[in-house]
C-alpha cells in the first residue's frame, strides 16, 4: 500500500531552486520548453521552476 505525501512531482523544480538559489533543469523540462517552443506557445508552466517560468525565450 503506498503512503500518501505531499510532495508534488511537478513543482519538485521550483522547491529545490527556491532552497539552493539557483535555476535547475532536467530532460523532461528541457523537453517540454523545446515541445512548446516548436508548438509557438508560451513555455508557462505555474511551479515547474525557472525555465518553465516564462521568463526564459
Amino acid at each position: 500500500m503506498r503512503q500518501k505525501t505531499d510532495y508534488n512531482v511537478n513543482n519538485s523544480h521550483q522547491i529545490v531552486e527556491d532552497k539552493i538559489g539557483v535555476p535547475v533543469v532536467s530532460a523532461a523540462t528541457c523537453t517540454t520548453f523545446r515541445m512548446l517552443e516548436a508548438l509557438k506557445l508560451e513555455p508557462f508552466v505555474p511551479g515547474a521552476g525557472r525555465l518553465l517560468s516564462g521568463q526564459i525565450h
